[in-house]
């Protein structure tokens, strides 16, 4: 299953540098399964986060860190579609009283809905983005609890002999 995983992921990124390169006219830049993630969902994304940093201190299109962030937001977008899909296969679902319970939370960290509003306003976010980001959010934050359930954490003598025999990748 992790295979399967990783060779989605793989031929997704294969995917987006030929449709980067201007391969074929399909106008995807990944596709997992039947979902087709597009150049414009790419494009939307990049938009949406241009408004959250505000333009001046956003890297320039075609600068080299414009398209790293291309490629974050591409990865972005097919990590949220993956954790979508193995949370379904694991039955884990997020209620619509479980993002509303966050969204209180932010109200009240931030002093009320006024100035929630402000701060969302203020990132360039509408409610229904923050919502999804936040379902988002939720939902990996349950598959990843799911898939380590029955992982054993390990002890310090475990953690200082795997640091001994690996100290190269420290």
């Amino acid at each position: 299953n992790d295979f399967a995983m990783k060779k989605a992921l793989f031929i997704s990124l294969a995917l987006f540098f030929c449709a980067a390169a201007g391969c074929g006219d399909q106008g995807f830049a990944a596709k997992i399964n039947d979902k087709v993630i597009t150049i414009e969902d790419i494009n939307n994304a990049m938009r949406q986060l241009q408004q959250q940093y505000q333009s001046d201190s956003f890297p320039d299109s075609g600068s080299d860190l414009y398209v790293e962030t291309e490629r974050s937001v591409l990865q972005r977008l097919i990590d949220q579609e993956v954790i979508s899909r193995e949370a379904e296969k694991m039955g884990v679902t997020v209620t619509d009283d479980e993002i509303e319970a966050q969204v209180e939370q932010q109200k009240e960290i931030n002093g009320g809905e006024e100035q929630f509003l402000k701060s969302l306003s203020f990132k360039n976010l509408t409610l229904d983005q923050f919502r999804e980001s936040v379902r988002n959010g939720l939902l990996f934050k349950k598959v990843y609890d799911k898939v380590t359930e029955s992982v054993l954490p390990a002890s310090n003598a475990d953690a200082l002999q795997f640091y001994n025999e690996n100290k190269e990748q420290f």
